[in-house]
């Protein structure tokens, strides 16, 4: 078999003693969604060798070392829980997660892996999205014996009825989902659009390809921009059928976000303009609140505005979880109540079963004290900065005008140094809207999603890692 027809699943790594965990780290990339059982076990065993190869490089960073004294702090609390038992079976949402961070942003390295993961998420995702529109608009359902290959048994109409769920669990899980996706279609679209003719040349060539007894090398870049944006535009159709408030709000601020970063003035004041109009027209005042509510769709403002659930028990408002979750801070700030613990004791306080507070970091800070919190949102937040520091650099770094930097130091960005940027702009947005996400919701409890949301730490951690360097270069060049 010719080896160029599989490169796209077995993409070749910058250092050779990595190559078989890379290759079993795709293979669970592009299967995790959609059978998560062959997926988690293909990543755990990248996870698993990736450590034995690379152990000495992963104890040396000091990050990891944090993570090592978050998980030795999360023991110790767990100790001092409510119900200890339910708080040490919680350790195994976060404590695997932190060893699947150091393992994975030292496999991962550079831009062009980035990428290869990206393409593989996003051909993951279209079985979902056909078992989502299918499941909405033709009633669709999956036999049971699929249950516990697909995760969970797809419901006619959806989970809760009226939303879109596809296989997730429930409605706001493949929100995240799809948003994630969505992020990445848009940021990949925006990097194929860049190598592409005008519009209007673009389609002269696909009809001219089309007329061809034999396809031409060149089609292929086309088709994939045509593959994007029909990506784009069927996750977005599908995260709008899940009813997520959240999720809208956060696609429409990374569409904001791509606007600012492309310098596209008129699509920023465009898509601030489209979001007052919708929040207008569910929070604002008449007459032009109902002028506008006869243009946007009821199910947008009604839903934001919560007007389809006009009697909503207290207990199941999210102030009045949050005052909660804040009180049991104030009543043990340090050890906290223990992890899986706020259920029970939300229950017992108001009589009313919910999973989690829908913050995860005042969940975080009630379950396992302040100081644990703190140093979790830290370390997270440190690889977020210094990736943002790195993007400021990267242009200047990676131009023409530093040829040596480009051939001896950083080889693998010396082609498209911008494309490399933006790629990395779409990762950080993209694991920043998972971050927003958290703030309303709880996303720790879906292994997919959870661990679909370290993998984008994993991966601009590992750019953190193999590119500080640059950071270095530029305090040194700004010193002479």
């Amino acid at each position: 078999m010719d080896k160029s027809k599989i490169s796209w699943l077995c993409q070749k790594h910058t250092d050779s003693h990595l190559q078989l965990p890379w290759n079993f780290a795709q293979i669970g990339v592009i299967f995790l969604a959609f059978l998560p059982i062959l997926g988690i076990v293909s990543m755990g065993l990248a996870l698993i060798i990736t450590y034995i190869r690379q152990y000495k490089l992963i104890n040396y960073r000091w990050i990891n070392r944090g993570f090592a004294l978050l998980s030795l702090l999360l023991i110790v609390v767990s100790l001092f829980a409510n119900d200890k038992l339910s708080a040490l079976l919680g350790l195994a949402n976060l404590i695997p997660l932190f060893l699947f961070f150091a393992a994975y942003s030292q496999l991962i390295q550079t831009p062009a892996q980035l990428r290869q993961i990206g393409n593989l998420l996003l051909l993951g995702a279209v079985p979902i999205l056909i078992f989502g529109y299918g499941q909405m608009l033709l009633g669709m359902t999956s036999p049971a014996f699929l249950e516990a290959i697909l995760g969970t048994i797809v419901k006619p109409g959806g989970n809760p009825p009226g939303r879109m769920a596809s296989i997730f669990m429930y409605a706001n899980i493949l929100a995240i989902y799809l948003q994630i996706i969505f992020i990445l279609s848009l940021g990949f679209w925006l990097e194929e659009l860049r190598k592409h003719q005008p519009l209007h040349q673009f389609f002269s060539d696909i009809k001219t390809n089309s007329n061809s007894p034999k396809l031409s090398p060149k089609l292929s870049p086309k088709l994939r921009l045509i593959f994007l944006s029909f990506l784009v535009i069927a996750t977005g159709g599908a995260l709008v059928m899940t009813s997520s408030r959240n999720s809208w709000s956060i696609a429409f601020l990374a569409m904001l976000a791509f606007a600012v970063y492309q310098g596209w003035k008129f699509l920023v004041w465009g898509v601030v303009g489209f979001m007052g109009a919708i929040l207008w027209s569910a929070f604002g005042v008449d007459p032009s609140k109902q002028w506008l509510r006869g243009i946007i769709p009821r199910f947008i403002w009604a839903r934001l505005s919560d007007e389809m659930n006009p009697n909503r028990p207290t207990a199941d408002l999210r102030e009045t979880q949050w005052r909660f979750a804040m009180q049991l801070t104030g009543e043990r700030p340090i050890v906290g109540w223990g992890l899986r613990n706020f259920t029970q004791l939300y229950q017992a306080k108001t009589q009313f079963w919910l999973g989690h507070p829908h913050n995860l970091f005042l969940m975080l800070s009630a379950e396992t004290g302040i100081i644990t919190t703190f140093l979790f949102a830290g370390l997270v937040g440190w690889v977020m900065f210094k990736t943002i520091q790195i993007l400021q650099v990267w242009s200047q770094v990676f131009s023409v005008a530093n040829p040596d930097i480009n051939q001896q130091n950083f080889p693998s960005n010396q082609i498209n140094h911008q494309g490399d940027r933006l790629i990395i702009f779409t990762y950080l947005i993209t694991f920043s809207s998972c971050v927003l996400f958290n703030l309303l919701d709880v996303s720790l409890f879906d292994i997919r999603v959870n661990l679909l949301g370290w993998l984008l730490l994993s991966a601009i951690g590992g750019i953190v890692n193999h590119y500080q360097g640059i950071l270095l270069w530029q305090k040194l060049d700004h010193s002479y």
